[in-house]
Protein backbone atom coordinates (compact mmCIF):
# COMPACT_ATOMS: atom_id res chain seq x y z
CA UNK A 1 0.00 0.00 0.00
CA UNK A 2 2.68 2.56 0.72
CA UNK A 3 4.12 2.03 -2.68
CA UNK A 4 0.59 2.69 -4.17
CA UNK A 5 0.38 6.08 -1.94
CA UNK A 6 4.17 7.04 -2.97
CA UNK A 7 3.06 6.81 -6.63
CA UNK A 8 0.10 8.86 -6.14
CA UNK A 9 1.80 11.65 -4.39
CA UNK A 10 4.20 11.83 -7.32
CA UNK A 11 1.69 12.05 -9.90
CA UNK A 12 0.12 14.60 -7.88
CA UNK A 13 3.20 16.85 -7.41
CA UNK A 14 4.50 16.79 -10.82
CA UNK A 15 0.62 17.97 -11.97
CA UNK A 16 0.51 20.84 -9.59
CA UNK A 17 4.51 21.74 -11.00
CA UNK A 18 2.79 21.46 -14.19
CA UNK A 19 0.23 23.56 -13.74
CA UNK A 20 2.05 26.82 -11.80
CA UNK A 21 1.96 29.81 -13.46
CA UNK A 22 4.78 31.75 -14.48
CA UNK A 23 4.26 35.67 -14.88
CA UNK A 24 5.11 37.10 -18.53
CA UNK A 25 4.33 40.42 -18.15
CA UNK A 26 1.84 43.00 -16.23
CA UNK A 27 1.22 46.46 -17.54
CA UNK A 28 -1.11 49.21 -17.67
CA UNK A 29 -1.92 50.43 -21.39
CA UNK A 30 -3.69 53.93 -22.22
CA UNK A 31 -5.02 53.96 -26.05
CA UNK A 32 -5.93 57.89 -27.58
CA UNK A 33 -8.85 57.98 -30.59
CA UNK A 34 -8.04 55.23 -33.22
CA UNK A 35 -4.89 54.14 -31.50
CA UNK A 36 -3.77 50.32 -32.04
CA UNK A 37 -1.61 48.95 -29.60
CA UNK A 38 0.44 45.76 -30.35
CA UNK A 39 2.74 43.61 -27.74
CA UNK A 40 4.92 40.65 -28.60
CA UNK A 41 5.32 37.55 -26.77
CA UNK A 42 7.10 33.68 -27.99
CA UNK A 43 5.73 30.81 -25.97
CA UNK A 44 7.13 27.07 -25.95
CA UNK A 45 5.18 24.49 -27.51
CA UNK A 46 2.29 22.88 -25.23
CA UNK A 47 2.28 25.99 -22.96
CA UNK A 48 -1.21 27.52 -22.15
CA UNK A 49 -1.62 31.15 -22.30
CA UNK A 50 -3.49 32.78 -19.16
CA UNK A 51 -4.96 36.22 -20.26
CA UNK A 52 -7.05 38.87 -17.48
CA UNK A 53 -7.59 42.38 -18.40
CA UNK A 54 -9.57 45.18 -16.74
CA UNK A 55 -10.27 48.90 -17.08
CA UNK A 56 -9.11 51.29 -15.20
CA UNK A 57 -10.30 54.34 -17.19
CA UNK A 58 -13.67 54.28 -19.81
CA UNK A 59 -16.11 51.49 -20.45
CA UNK A 60 -14.37 49.24 -22.57
CA UNK A 61 -11.86 48.73 -25.65
CA UNK A 62 -13.41 48.28 -28.88
CA UNK A 63 -11.35 45.40 -29.86
CA UNK A 64 -8.89 42.92 -28.35
CA UNK A 65 -7.36 40.22 -30.15
CA UNK A 66 -4.55 37.50 -29.94
CA UNK A 67 -3.15 36.78 -32.89
CA UNK A 68 -0.38 33.10 -33.42
CA UNK A 69 2.22 34.87 -36.28
CA UNK A 70 1.85 34.99 -38.75
CA UNK A 71 -1.83 35.59 -39.05
CA UNK A 72 -3.82 33.37 -36.72
CA UNK A 73 -6.45 34.70 -34.91
CA UNK A 74 -6.58 32.49 -31.83
CA UNK A 75 -9.18 34.90 -29.95
CA UNK A 76 -10.84 38.43 -29.93
CA UNK A 77 -13.05 40.54 -28.05
CA UNK A 78 -15.48 43.28 -28.97
CA UNK A 79 -16.26 46.18 -26.51
CA UNK A 80 -14.32 44.46 -23.58
CA UNK A 81 -13.96 45.63 -20.21
CA UNK A 82 -12.99 42.74 -17.97
CA UNK A 83 -11.46 39.27 -19.31
CA UNK A 84 -10.88 36.94 -16.95
CA UNK A 85 -8.25 33.24 -17.16
CA UNK A 86 -8.56 33.27 -20.94
CA UNK A 87 -6.95 30.22 -21.57
CA UNK A 88 -5.11 29.80 -25.01
CA UNK A 89 -3.38 26.19 -25.95
CA UNK A 90 0.11 26.86 -27.40
CA UNK A 91 0.33 24.24 -30.19
CA UNK A 92 3.83 24.76 -31.49
CA UNK A 93 6.95 26.95 -30.05
CA UNK A 94 5.60 30.25 -31.96
CA UNK A 95 5.46 34.08 -31.43
CA UNK A 96 2.19 35.64 -30.47
CA UNK A 97 0.77 39.47 -30.60
CA UNK A 98 -1.39 40.88 -28.47
CA UNK A 99 -3.91 43.67 -30.17
CA UNK A 100 -5.45 46.49 -28.57
CA UNK A 101 -7.85 48.81 -30.77
CA UNK A 102 -9.74 52.56 -28.97
CA UNK A 103 -11.69 54.23 -31.48
CA UNK A 104 -13.40 56.40 -28.45
CA UNK A 105 -13.21 60.19 -28.73
CA UNK A 106 -11.93 59.87 -24.93
CA UNK A 107 -8.73 58.27 -23.51
CA UNK A 108 -8.92 54.25 -22.45
CA UNK A 109 -6.80 53.04 -19.80
CA UNK A 110 -6.95 49.11 -19.10
CA UNK A 111 -4.40 46.58 -17.21
CA UNK A 112 -3.72 43.21 -18.23
CA UNK A 113 -1.27 40.22 -17.56
CA UNK A 114 -0.10 37.58 -19.22
CA UNK A 115 0.62 34.27 -17.74
CA UNK A 116 1.69 31.04 -18.88
CA UNK A 117 1.19 27.46 -17.61
CA UNK A 118 4.42 25.22 -18.86
CA UNK A 119 3.98 21.96 -19.74
CA UNK A 120 6.30 20.57 -18.24
CA UNK A 121 9.42 21.18 -15.76
CA UNK A 122 11.91 21.59 -19.63
CA UNK A 123 10.38 24.99 -20.49
CA UNK A 124 9.56 26.44 -17.23
CA UNK A 125 12.69 28.77 -17.44
CA UNK A 126 11.11 29.26 -21.42
CA UNK A 127 12.60 32.92 -22.64
CA UNK A 128 9.07 34.54 -23.97
CA UNK A 129 11.46 37.87 -25.37
CA UNK A 130 11.91 37.70 -28.65
CA UNK A 131 13.86 39.14 -31.76
CA UNK A 132 13.89 39.60 -35.61
CA UNK A 133 16.16 38.17 -37.56
CA UNK A 134 17.07 39.45 -41.09
CA UNK A 135 18.45 36.25 -43.27
CA UNK A 136 19.95 37.09 -46.05
CA UNK A 137 19.78 34.07 -49.50
CA UNK A 138 23.95 33.78 -50.43
CA UNK A 139 22.79 32.41 -53.50
CA UNK A 140 20.87 34.84 -55.20
CA UNK A 141 20.33 38.32 -55.12
CA UNK A 142 18.72 40.62 -57.46
CA UNK A 143 19.12 43.97 -58.09
CA UNK A 144 18.13 46.55 -60.62
CA UNK A 145 20.89 48.78 -63.01
CA UNK A 146 20.51 51.87 -64.71
CA UNK A 147 22.46 53.44 -67.38
CA UNK A 148 22.64 55.75 -69.83
CA UNK A 149 22.49 54.64 -73.43
CA UNK A 150 21.99 57.66 -75.59
CA UNK A 151 20.32 61.07 -75.40
CA UNK A 152 18.44 63.68 -77.79
CA UNK A 153 17.48 67.16 -77.43
CA UNK A 154 14.02 68.28 -78.71
CA UNK A 155 13.05 71.70 -79.13
CA UNK A 156 10.06 72.96 -77.43
CA UNK A 157 7.69 75.61 -79.51
CA UNK A 158 4.97 77.31 -77.78
CA UNK A 159 2.61 79.20 -78.74
CA UNK A 160 2.18 83.27 -77.13
CA UNK A 161 -0.84 85.11 -77.73
CA UNK A 162 -0.60 88.76 -77.42
CA UNK A 163 -2.91 91.52 -77.79
CA UNK A 164 -2.39 93.61 -80.69
CA UNK A 165 -5.07 96.03 -80.98
CA UNK A 166 -8.61 97.82 -79.64
CA UNK A 167 -10.89 99.10 -81.59
CA UNK A 168 -14.33 101.18 -80.51
CA UNK A 169 -17.59 100.86 -83.21
CA UNK A 170 -20.72 103.08 -83.00
CA UNK A 171 -23.15 101.58 -85.66
CA UNK A 172 -26.23 103.26 -85.85
CA UNK A 173 -29.47 100.62 -84.74
CA UNK A 174 -32.50 102.88 -86.15
CA UNK A 175 -33.70 106.10 -86.13
CA UNK A 176 -37.45 107.03 -86.51
CA UNK A 177 -40.37 108.94 -85.10
CA UNK A 178 -42.17 106.87 -82.83
CA UNK A 179 -46.05 107.78 -82.11
CA UNK A 180 -46.26 107.62 -77.99
CA UNK A 181 -49.56 107.45 -76.74
CA UNK A 182 -51.11 108.05 -73.43
CA UNK A 183 -51.41 105.56 -70.46
CA UNK A 184 -55.37 105.84 -70.60
CA UNK A 185 -55.16 105.44 -74.25
CA UNK A 186 -56.52 101.94 -75.38
CA UNK A 187 -53.85 101.67 -78.02
CA UNK A 188 -50.49 101.15 -75.59
CA UNK A 189 -47.57 101.90 -77.01
CA UNK A 190 -45.17 99.18 -77.41
CA UNK A 191 -41.97 99.00 -79.47
CA UNK A 192 -39.51 96.14 -79.56
CA UNK A 193 -36.01 96.11 -80.66
CA UNK A 194 -33.73 92.97 -81.40
CA UNK A 195 -30.74 93.04 -81.52
CA UNK A 196 -27.62 90.87 -82.97
CA UNK A 197 -24.35 91.39 -81.04
CA UNK A 198 -21.52 91.01 -84.14
CA UNK A 199 -19.88 87.73 -84.44
CA UNK A 200 -16.45 87.02 -83.62
CA UNK A 201 -13.81 84.99 -85.13
CA UNK A 202 -11.14 82.66 -83.76
CA UNK A 203 -8.43 81.08 -85.39
CA UNK A 204 -5.02 79.54 -84.53
CA UNK A 205 -3.78 82.59 -84.70
CA UNK A 206 -5.93 85.21 -83.98
CA UNK A 207 -8.77 85.34 -81.06
CA UNK A 208 -11.73 87.73 -80.95
CA UNK A 209 -13.86 88.64 -77.86
CA UNK A 210 -16.55 90.94 -77.40
CA UNK A 211 -15.48 92.72 -74.11
CA UNK A 212 -18.79 95.31 -73.60
CA UNK A 213 -21.56 96.16 -75.53
CA UNK A 214 -24.19 99.35 -74.92
CA UNK A 215 -26.95 100.76 -76.59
Amino acid sequence: MSKVYLVVALVVCFNGLSQQRVAVTETTLALGFDQTAEVFYSFAAGDEIVFNMNMVQGKHIKAIEIVELSNNVVFSAFKASVIRDKRIKVRSKGLYAFRFYSSSLTNRVCRYRIDRIPSGPNTKNFNTNWKWLTMRDTIYTPYQQDSLTGYKNINYQETVKELKSTKLEEIMLFEKTQTVHSYYNENISRTFLKVDLPKVYNTSMKEEQILAWAY
